[in-house]
């Protein structure tokens, strides 16, 4: 039995750990397909020391180019790992360029494709996600789902209820291993005792000097100080657009370079609250307890507003300079039991694939029977 998994980006790495754990624990074989999508040291490379599992089998070094050209080249190479590695099925997760590369390559080899993370929907068709997410669920053969909500929104695109598993959230299982095992020697000496953490990176946000400005107003304005981990491409436009020593001037902003996963699990944890664009990041400060304001005007995790943990507020000035006064005077509180299951998603899954895939033999052309 041999499956191979494709990642390339961060929130891929840490849904993928506890899967890996498992599959070695059942004596599946698992051969790990790094497309190279994010190369950053801290973005890629400590996450596997942090989440303690072994460095891909294959770095392809796709590097950051132009959303369709990076696909292409991926289903390129990822082809070849195919025809040369021979699964008996392949796993993609979440709604990358890696996923949807992924599963198209899988498509074009008729090799069954298991997809983490199906069902995820913010019906906002703007953002390359979502067309990711829904193209990948057209072709996959089975289907893990975090949340209820995803699963009704399978079954609700007619796709067999036996092809589905509702595991609940692979975060979960990542985040109880860092809490138990791991502990962040960073050192916050030079940084405020209280701040709320940020992390910007969506194209929306920052592709455009105007948007990068209204974000700059925010941090400026903020009552509480913020301290925010570069991305890269942030990085990039800011220098672009003439930025950077504007953003670096603020005087309750602290700019650091991008962090591991046991380094930004652990800041979560000490901060107020969130600020972000990242879908797993508003994840991840609802797991653990913290405010989130999002960025953005949808996420596809819809749970974290109905719960009232999470405000999708895009770059409306004043109403976000609001929620960080609420987030300092200790009125927008996170106490809620969160929906995404017991940490045990991982033993689940291997359970469902292995039933499901190797004892009935389902095939690739099973993913066009539809209910």
């Amino acid at each position: 039995m041999k499956i191979v998994g494709i990642s390339g980006a961060r929130p891929q790495f840490i849904k993928l750990a506890p899967i890996i754990k498992e599959l070695q624990n059942q004596g599946i074989e698992f051969y790990h397909v790094h497309t190279g999508q994010h190369y950053d040291e801290r973005m890629s490379t400590k996450i596997f020391s942090d989440l303690d599992i072994p460095s891909p089998d294959i770095n392809l070094e796709i590097g950051s180019i132009i959303g369709y050209l990076q696909v292409s080249k991926m289903i390129e190479k990822i082809s070849d790992v195919l025809i040369n590695q021979k699964p008996d099925a392949v796993m993609v997760i979440g709604d990358t360029n890696s996923t949807i590369a992924g599963a198209l390559s899988s498509g074009f080899n008729s090799i069954p494709i298991i997809h983490i993370e199906a069902g995820m929907r913010s019906h906002d068709w703007t953002m390359p996600e979502e067309f990711n997410r829904i193209v990948t669920d057209r072709i996959s053969s089975l289907f893990v789902t975090s949340t209820k909500i995803g699963y009704d929104n399978l079954i609700q695109e007619g796709i067999n209820y036996e092809q589905i598993l509702l595991s609940g959230d692979l975060n979960v299982d990542s985040i109880n291993y860092i809490i138990s095992k791991k502990s962040s020697d960073l050192n916050l000496t030079n940084y405020p005792e209280s701040f709320l953490l940020s992390t910007i990176h969506r194209k929306s946000n920052v592709d455009q000097k105007s948007n990068l400005l209204k974000i700059y107003n925010i941090f400026k304005e903020s009552s509480i100080p913020i301290l925010l981990p570069l991305h890269p491409r942030t990085h990039k436009n800011m220098i672009k657009f003439e930025l950077y020593d504007k953003f670096n001037a603020i005087e309750n902003l602290h700019i650091v370079p991008p962090l591991g996963y046991l380094d930004f699990i652990s800041l979560i944890k000490k901060s107020e609250g969130v600020i972000t664009d990242s879908g797993g990041i508003q994840k991840e400060a609802f797991i653990l307890n913290k405010p989130c304001i999002t960025l953005r005007e949808t996420t596809e995790w819809i749970e974290t507003v109905e719960y009232g943990a999470n405000r999708l507020l895009n770059l409306e000035q004043n109403q976000i300079l609001e929620s960080i006064k609420e987030i300092k005077n200790k009125s927008f509180n996170v106490t809620a039991k969160h929906p995404y299951g017991d940490g045990k998603s991982a033993v689940k899954i291997v359970s469902f694939i292995k039933e499901k895939l190797f004892k009935k033999q389902v095939k690739f052309e099973d993913n066009i029977k539809r209910k």
